[in-house]
C-alpha cells in the first residue's frame, strides 16, 4: 500500500486505520439494517484501503462486464467524498423482490415503478453507514440525495470518480464486500473520501 497521497506523507500504517475502521463499522451498521429488514444473515469481508486508478478499482471490484446497479451519493459536511453501494443485476433484482414481498405481507405495498423498494433499502443502509462514520470521527456528515444507475461497472464508476483523482489518476478508496450465506446476494460498499477529509478524520481521532 502506498503511504503518500499527492505529496502528503502518511508515514505509518496506523494512519490508514481510521479510514479502514470507519468503513468497516459503517458497513457493519448497514448490514445490520439490511438484516432487520430482510431477516437474512449477511456476511461482510475485511475492509481494504488502497490508492487505485479507475482500472485498478475495476479489478478490486471483481472486474467483469455484466450489468451493475450503483447507488451513489455525495458525502458532504466535515467529511466530503462519495459513497457507493454496488450490486450485480441478479442481486439487485432479488433484493427488490424481497423488499416488495415484505411490504405485501405487511399490507403496506403499493404499486411501485422501477426499483423503488430497492432504492429505499439502499438509502437506509447508506444513512446508517454515514451515521456510524460520523459517530466514530465526531465529524458532521450530510448525505446528498442519492441516485441509482445501472450499467457496466466501468461506466457506473466514471461519474463518481470524476474530479476526485490525484495527478497520478488515483483515488483513495475503502472497499468492503458483503454477501449472504447462499451467495444469492452479493454487493460492495465503496467509500471515497477527499484528501482534506482524510486528514480531518486522522486529526479528529488523534491518528
Amino acid at each position: 500500500m502506498m503511504k503518500e497521497w499527492d505529496g502528503i506523507g502518511l508515514q505509518e500504517e496506523k494512519s490508514w486505520e481510521v479510514l479502514r475502521e470507519a468503513a468497516s463499522i459503517g458497513t457493519g451498521n448497514a448490514v445490520t439494517e439490511l438484516y432487520q429488514r430482510t431477516h437474512q444473515t449477511i456476511r461482510m469481508g475485511v475492509t481494504d484501503v488502497a490508492l487505485a486508478t479507475a482500472v485498478e478499482l475495476h479489478e478490486i471490484l471483481g472486474g467483469g462486464s455484466g450489468r451493475v446497479f450503483a447507488f451513489s451519493l455525495h458525502v458532504e459536511g466535515e467529511i466530503k467524498g462519495r459513497l457507493l453501494v454496488l450490486l450485480g443485476q441478479d442481486s439487485a433484482v432479488r433484493l427488490q423482490r424481497r423488499m416488495q414481498e415484505q411490504r405485501e405481507t405487511q399490507g403496506t405495498a403499493v404499486l411501485e415503478p422501477g426499483m423503488d423498494a430497492l432504492k429505499e433499502t439502499l438509502r437506509r443502509m447508506s444513512k446508517v453507514y454515514l451515521v456510524a462514520v460520523s459517530c466514530l470521527t465526531n465529524l458532521k456528515i450530510i448525505g446528498s440525495r442519492p441516485a441509482l444507475s445501472a450499467d457496466q461497472l466501468h461506466k457506473v464508476l466514471e461519474k463518481p470518480l470524476a474530479g476526485m483523482a490525484d495527478p497520478e489518476g488515483k483515488v483513495l478508496c475503502a472497499h468492503t464486500r458483503v454477501w449472504d450465506e447462499e451467495r444469492t446476494f452479493e454487493g460492495d460498499f465503496l467509500f471515497l473520501p477527499e484528501k482534506a477529509s482524510v486528514l480531518a478524520m486522522l486529526s479528529s481521532t488523534g491518528s
